[in-house]
């Protein structure tokens, strides 16, 4: 009987121990990264001098619809938060007021991790805070505007929040007007955004430049002093929002990959809006007020929904290369690296060559011996040549010495070329190889290298990332000096030699060409003239600031000989940031003669 007891005693014992060590491994488990959704949508309020927004509601629904659906991204309702004015039971959607609001945020800041994609929309009217209106609030259901310190939801504490949040995949959504609302009864002095506007979503990264926390972006349908458009059935920003998440945003690379990303959203958002609204009854600058702002990190390279005509195809192409990589015993390296590129469309030319050997691999029109020559071509051509990389090394010293040199205060050569590797490592978005991120953060051993040390360091960071075109043409050297120096003071930068030409040109007062400053003009997808300088070309043709021009007439080629008859160029579509961002100058003594048209009136000069 006691033998029983005992053995029966022990089996408890050792299940409660192998309970305890199931439960650990549960926990020790990676959880898969889980989206988190709150939604913001005002379209009436309690005081009658904020202007109502005849679809913030019904635009708020039709995005939670969208997030909520499997085939998109599938938030499952304990990880989404509806916010409107007046219920709906339907969505279980909540009042949108000032406490529900600050609970929904405080929410997200507690409950999203580091790796769950965090999506904020704010629809509704906002205004400004402080005498002199340089501080700004979300309105909302229960918001007064007599008493909007204390009724409506601060931009300050709106970042309180934000700071707290961990998650480094965070996309801000926001159609708002800061002055929406009768401003000849209410006296709400006007709002100013300052130099840093929407920072409380953006957060600080803590460097002396105060850029926004990584993988942060808010887009917007306009700057958000002006009044957003509508269509006949919902606003023109939402309705571009969705046809983007739905897929008609994946355009990245050479085919649709079948998901969307924040900076594919961006330049949806860019391309597309300005053609809904050339279909308004809207005037050109009632078109310009009305364009997209994106602001923080348009980098951001992370999914926000899928596309359902593509994904089904992209999961059945991973499924069978994950088999044949099992059944072929693929080198683990390899196995990993095709289901990176499989399931995402890279940015680097040479990972999209790779993307392409691993879906014919993938699909059988490739046999193995075949695409392990190929890919270790393509990887041929990424290794940056020896000789580059110690120029790179050279050029960073030489600068590091200068700074050592000519500084007001003490520097150390270590730190300065830690923060020029970290710098360019975090402007690629790539993660540092684990032996040169250990010297690199070790801070100590840093700072007491020699200068032989510093500069095979710099080699072995810069060998490391290889040849890749947002690297080339010197573009390492600049993005490695200019995140360096910004640790000094906010007064002391790197200028890369593209803006010191550009400097010389505005400052000697000769131009080539037909001396003019331009700028694309969204609206109609030409160049605009922002001003003639006195005295040049187009000044005497008398071309003003505002004319489109519409057509560039080139009576010679690059090399000089005439060209007969002389080539017509359509600038609408032209590339224009070739030379000069402010000038447009012919590379021959005979400049393009423009076409240009002031409203609906077209000359030629």
């Amino acid at each position: 009987m006691t033998t029983a007891k005992y053995v029966a005693g022990l089996g408890a014992l050792l299940g409660i121990l192998l309970g305890g060590a199931e439960a650990r491994a549960a926990e020790e488990k990676p959880r898969a990264s889980q989206p988190h959704v709150v939604i913001v949508g005002v379209g009436e309020y309690k005081d009658p001098l904020i202007t109502p927004r005849k679809f913030a509601a019904d635009d708020a629904r039709v995005l939670y619809d969208l997030f909520t659906n499997k085939d998109y991204l599938g938030v499952d309702k304990d990880h989404v938060k509806l916010l409107l004015t007046g219920k709906d039971e339907k969505r279980g959607a909540e009042e949108a007021t000032r406490e529900n609001v600050l609970a929904a945020v405080k929410w997200l800041a507690r409950s999203a991790r580091k790796d769950d994609p965090v999506i904020f929309v704010f629809l509704g009217q906002g205004a400004s805070l402080g005498e002199r209106g340089d501080r700004t609030c979300y309105l909302v259901a229960d918001s007064t505007l007599k008493d909007r310190d204390k009724t409506a939801v601060a931009g300050a504490e709106l970042a309180q929040e934000f700071d707290k949040l961990k998650s480094e995949k965070v996309c801000v959504l926001l159609e708002v007007n800061f002055k929406g609302y009768d401003a000849t009864k209410s006296g709400v002095p006007e709002a100013s955004l300052g130099t840093t506007p929407y920072k409380e979503f953006l957060g600080d990264d803590g460097t002396e430049d105060k850029g926004p926390l990584p993988g942060r972006a808010v887009i917007l349908a306009n700057e958000g002093l002006h009044a957003s458009v509508d269509l006949k059935e919902g606003g023109l920003f939402t309705h571009a929002v969705l046809d983007a998440l739905k897929g008609g945003a994946d355009k990245e690379g050479y085919e649709p990959d079948g998901v969307v990303t924040v900076d594919e959203l961006a330049t949806y958002l860019n391309k597309e809006v300005p053609d809904l609204l050339r279909k308004t009854n809207l005037t050109a600058d009632e078109q310009r007020r009305a364009l997209p702002w994106v602001v923080g990190g348009q980098k951001s390279h992370f999914v926000l929904t899928t596309n359902p005509k593509v994904h089904e195809k992209t999961v059945a192409r991973l499924a069978k290369f994950e088999k044949l990589a099992k059944d072929r015993n693929l080198d683990k390296d390899v196995a990993t690296e095709g289901e990176r590129l499989l399931k995402r469309m890279p940015k680097l030319e040479a990972q999209r060559d790779l993307r392409k050997l691993y879906q014919k691999l993938a699909d059988g029109d490739l046999k193995a011996d075949e695409f392990k020559t190929a890919r270790a071509e393509v990887l041929a051509k990424t290794k940056l040549p020896a000789d580059d990389a110690f120029e790179f090394a050279r050029v960073v010293l030489k600068a590091v010495r200068l700074l050592d040199d000519k500084y007001v205060k003490e520097v150390n050569e270590g730190e300065l070329v830690g923060w020029a590797i970290r710098g360019m490592y975090r402007a690629v978005e790539e993660a540092m190889p684990e032996a040169i991120a250990d010297k690199v953060n070790d801070t100590k051993e840093l700072k007491k290298m020699s200068d032989r040390d510093l500069g095979l360091l710099l080699r072995d960071a810069r060998v490391a990332l290889g040849k890749r075109e947002d690297l080339d043409k010197g573009k390492d050297l600049d993005v490695a000096l200019k995140r360096m120096m910004v640790k000094l003071d906010p007064y002391t930068t790197y200028i890369d030699p593209e803006t010191v030409e550009r400097f010389r040109t505005d400052y000697r007062g000769v131009l080539n060409g037909i001396g003019v400053q331009i700028r694309k003009d969204p609206v109609t997808d030409r160049l605009q003239i922002v001003t003639p300088i006195k005295g040049s070309p187009s000044y005497r043709a008398k071309l003003q600031a505002g004319d489109i021009i519409t057509t560039l007439t080139r009576p010679v080629d690059s090399a000089g000989k005439e060209l007969d008859p002389p080539e017509k160029i359509d600038t609408k579509g032209l590339p224009w940031r070739t030379r000069s961002r402010r000038s447009w100058a012919s590379p021959t003594p005979r400049s393009p003669s423009p076409s240009s048209a002031r409203g609906r009136t077209s000359r030629s000069t």
